[in-house]
């Protein structure tokens, strides 16, 4: 199955931005000592321009230094170095550390609040950081945009169309991985009403990984339904695939898959009937099926050409993938939903 990927970004003591053109290595020496900090906002990661508004070069001239933070907005305030933050009393302000990327987040700032970095008192090597508000509660979500959410101990509600009939594939990521698990699942408006259409995912935070699960989706109106406790912060993005709805129903019509080619296709929670393919082997084969099932069970069931009984059934839950041989034949693979609610995508390969 293809691997679909999402990209977070490092700081350190240099900055590496993400951006939909690839990295591009920013040099610390092109930025003035910070002696305050106007943090604008920003919907995405992949949206900010790397520009002296976003990047802050801290020096052996900031040691020790209290350096005032101004949110330009509501939001995350989120700094892209592992730094101690205060408020305007000076006081310590709990943050949320990213253990991968070791950027700190202050969640439900305000615009005209202040707050103070405290710099270390000794600055061995220069370091630039992005410092930046990050829109909180962001809906409707585009595709492609990494998004960042805070925990707030209920659901967060987050809308978004698909065009066509396709595959999503909903990338969900826990920051801080010794905090809470994130759970969420999406919900399908029909007539005016909000309704469930995948199981209840959960996002572990401990996991070390990041979560990406593929549903099938018709043209429509959806939503994320998100919920992570207070003190986590998690990044989302989506990515959106057309997938044509031609297949084949009827075994007299089987759709042929030639030998080093894959089909790719997918359930909707809507379609239900039974779909048919055939492989013709000239000689010994393999016929690997894979799929990304966010509910329910794909029942795949394979028929050697002229005879009636069943050669080999095959079950899929989630992501899986399962390799049979056939000898030289033609033969004929049907799928199958098992579940009302069965979505996601699956492919086919001979080879």
């Amino acid at each position: 199955m293809k691997q679909k990927r999402f990209y977070s970004y490092a700081l350190a003591t240099s900055l590496l931005i993400s951006s939909f053109g690839g990295l591009v290595n920013v040099s610390a020496a092109t930025y003035q000592d910070a002696e305050e900090v106007k943090a604008q906002e920003h919907v995405s990661i992949m949206k900010m321009d790397a520009s002296a508004s976003d990047l802050f070069k801290f020096s052996t001239k900031s040691q020790s230094k209290w350096i005032p933070v101004y949110p330009q907005a509501d939001g995350i305030l989120e700094i892209g170095a592992n730094v101690s933050v205060y408020d305007k009393d000076k006081n310590a302000v709990a943050t949320i550390l990213d253990t991968e990327d070791q950027q700190v987040f202050v969640p439900n700032v305000k615009k005209g609040e202040v707050y103070y970095l405290k710099l270390a008192d000794q600055i061995k090597d220069e370091f630039v950081a992005t410092i930046c508000v990050k829109k909180d509660n962001v809906t409707p979500l585009q595709t492609n945009i990494l998004y960042t959410q805070s925990g707030q101990d209920k659901n967060i509600y987050q809308e978004f169309k698909t065009d066509k009939r396709s595959s999503q594939s909903i990338y969900l990521k826990p920051s801080n991985y010794s905090n809470k698990n994130v759970t969420f699942y999406l919900q399908k408006k029909e007539k005016g009403v909000w309704k469930t259409i995948t199981n209840r995912m959960i996002a572990v935070a401990n996991d070390h990984k990041r979560v990406t699960f593929d549903t099938g989706l018709k043209k429509g109106e959806y939503r994320l339904v998100s919920n992570a406790a207070t003190g986590q912060i998690y990044q989302i993005a989506l990515q959106n695939q057309p997938v044509s709805n031609k297949y084949q129903t009827k075994k007299a019509k089987a759709q042929t898959i030639k030998k080093g080619k894959t089909v790719r296709n997918i359930y909707t929670t809507s379609e239900k009937a039974a779909r048919w393919y055939k492989v013709k082997a000239t000689k010994k084969q393999s016929i690997k099926i894979s799929t990304n099932n966010n509910s329910g069970k794909l029942e795949v069931s394979i028929y050697k050409k002229g005879r009636k009984k069943v050669l080999k059934k095959l079950s899929f839950k989630g992501e899986q993938s399962k390799t049979y041989r056939v000898k030289k034949g033609t033969y004929y693979v049907k799928t199958a939903k098992s579940g009302a609610k069965m979505n996601g995508e699956y492919t086919i390969r001979c080879k």
